[in-house]
């Protein structure tokens, strides 16, 4: 996907389709010199998903409330045929191309005193179109309103780690003495600190590339793990990719080629974790490995 230049861009939306698929629109840049000048935005807050029972025989409910739901992000933009050299009608209908709602774009915006772009996940909800009457010269401001279904906004920076693989546990070295000194539990061999930036958990992606059987990824700092069956075999040159969003396995990123079914879910062994915000170690330990076998981890610091 191309970007435009971003020197002087505050913000501007991007399509998901590739420049190649039918219907895909160009980057819509939210700038004076493009005719569009931002006056405003709503970000909205997630619904809170509430999960709560009421309290038998007695007063309260039992409140198990975790997760958010999705916000509305509202854009007021100002149209400036001047700046431009486009009528208010052409402005207009650029900006209502991008406001069917079958279309899905990210919306990126630069943090507010900073350099750095987030983005979020939008698809259309409403367009109001008003005149505004001032010092005897009228302009056009548009109200874009979209619904973010995912509620977070995530960094526009990827960030990515490779995990050597390890073993299970380390068995460390025994001594036929006893001494008066003490030592810290070290990390195992392949365990990697990484950072979520932001204010919310962040769902990660990762490639396991084979030589491996059974493979193994955990984040120890909330001690969730996914597991695979000794079932699953990773060739050399193949990969399986791991959605943490989507909860989702398949065999080099093809989604009708799915591995779900060999995750160890018996016992609770299995569970998907995300990135808490702060500091996070991940390990990987494949039940049999061979090199190059690696996982590669690639994420989002995300936002509320």
């Amino acid at each position: 996907m191309s970007h435009p230049n971003l020197a002087n861009v505050e913000m501007y939306l991007e399509d998901t389709l590739a420049p190649t698929d039918p219907g895909y629109l160009p980057p819509l840049i939210f700038q004076p010199s493009y005719g569009f000048v931002p006056q405003g935005m709503n970000q909205g807050f997630p619904e809170v998903r509430d999960n709560v029972t009421k309290r038998p025989s007695q007063d309260g409910t039992f409140d198990f409330t975790e997760f958010l739901g999705a916000r509305s992000v509202t854009l007021n933009v100002a149209l400036s045929p001047e700046t431009s050299g486009l009528s208010e009608r052409d402005l207009e209908d650029q900006l209502r191309r991008w406001m069917h709602p079958s279309r899905r774009s990210w919306l990126y915006v630069k943090s507010s005193g900073g350099s750095d772009f987030r983005r979020i996940y939008v698809r259309p909800s409403t367009v109001a179109s008003s005149m505004n009457f001032i010092t005897n010269r009228n302009f056009r401001t548009i109200a874009l309103s979209w619904k973010a279904a995912n509620g977070i906004w995530e960094a526009a920076e990827l960030q990515t780690e490779e995990l050597e693989a390890g073993t299970e546990s380390e068995t460390g070295r025994t001594y036929d003495e006893t001494y008066d000194k003490t030592y810290p539990a070290s990390d195992v061999v392949g365990e990697k600190t990484v950072y979520n930036y932001g204010t919310a958990p962040a769902f990660p992606i990762a490639r396991i590339y084979g030589p491996v059987t059974q493979p193994r990824i955990e984040n120890k700092t909330t001690n969730k793990r996914i597991i695979f069956t000794t079932g699953l075999v990773i060739a050399a040159g193949e990969y399986l990719e791991i959605n943490f969003a989507e909860g989702t396995a398949t065999m080099n990123g093809n989604i009708n080629n799915s591995r779900y079914q060999f995750l160890d879910f018996a016992g609770g062994l299995s569970e998907w974790w995300s990135l808490i915000p702060g500091a996070n170690k991940l390990r990987f330990y494949p039940g049999t490995y061979t090199p190059p076998g690696v996982a590669i981890v690639e994420w989002r610091s995300a936002y509320l």
